[in-house]
């Protein structure tokens, strides 16, 4: 297949560009290349190559930007994918796009599913919500992908692969500071193989589909199960700085659909954590 890979650059990209390359074509433009807010640019490079499927892991993502910025955010998040995804849909060509669990509003005391209703509390969250409505709203054959804290060995900035970070700043011995926030981490490897699974076994889904790690744990947790696995004395300590009075308590995610699909769910965090860690060492 021709696989156009947005946000090849990032963390996820990077990932699903080492696990699709191995057995497709695989178009991975710099923002310079191919700008997503050009839509023209976009029609053409889709025309001129042929794309069969498009991944998008472009976006805007940093939540304090988002709050300051929610125009741009809504631009990025939500009226560009949207018009990808109608393009997308003009030349038959699959569009799934990344979105968050940052659509809900943290207040459930267990996982979400595909099903729950989402009620976005911060910028951020509304712009990726809104782009879910607006990408189905184009083309309904798409397929929203929602996933929680990605994490891997790649792409250490201020912000992002928040866990990849602590477990870079335990393995120096250094203390950490985490948001006491429950989550289902999620990493980038097992990630990309489902995305690669899904679309080998020719399920042809679309709508939303929650794929993460098996797991409902907190920021603070998975610190303390990464010293407990490094042996290191570090301390772990809670923030309770800026922004936290609007950052859902709970983004951690689990799917009502992947049995449907016939595909198994992804293997817990704890699996997922060893194997990452050991890409660190």
């Amino acid at each position: 297949m021709n696989v156009l890979i947005l946000g090849s650059g990032g963390l996820l990209g990077k990932y699903l560009s080492g696990i699709f390359e191995k057995s497709n074509r695989v178009f991975k433009p710099s923002h310079s290349e191919l700008n997503i807010l050009n839509y023209e640019e976009f029609h053409s490079f889709i025309k001129k190559n042929k794309i069969e499927v498009c991944i998008n892991c472009a976006g805007l993502t940093n939540i304090y930007y988002c709050e300051k910025h929610p125009d741009e955010a809504l631009k990025v998040n939500s009226y560009s994918p949207a018009e990808m995804a109608k393009i997308s849909k003009e030349f038959g060509c699959k569009f799934i796009h990344l979105s968050t669990g940052f659509v809900f509003n943290g207040e459930k005391k267990t996982e979400y599913v595909e099903s729950d209703l989402p009620e976005p509390k911060t910028v951020y969250g509304f712009s990726k919500y809104k782009g879910e409505i607006l990408i189905l709203e184009n083309n309904p054959d798409s397929l929203i992908i929602r996933t929680d804290e990605i994490f891997g060995y790649s792409n250490f900035t201020p912000g992002h692969n928040v866990i990849g970070f602590t477990i870079k700043k335990i393995l120096e011995g250094k203390d950490v500071s985490l948001y006491n926030i429950t989550t289902s981490p999620t990493y980038a490897l097992d990630l990309s193989l489902k995305i690669e699974e899904i679309l080998r076994k020719k399920t042809n889904f679309s709508g939303i589909l929650h794929l993460v790690n098996k797991g409902f744990v907190s920021y603070i947790d998975v610190a303390k199960f990464i010293k407990d696995f490094l042996k290191k004395d570090v301390k772990i300590n809670v923030r309770n700085d800026e922004l936290i009075e609007k950052i859902p308590k709970n983004c951690a995610l689990k799917s009502e659909k992947l049995e449907n699909l016939g595909i198994e769910i992804m293997p817990t965090f704890e699996d997922a954590l060893k194997r990452s860690i050991k890409e660190f060492l």
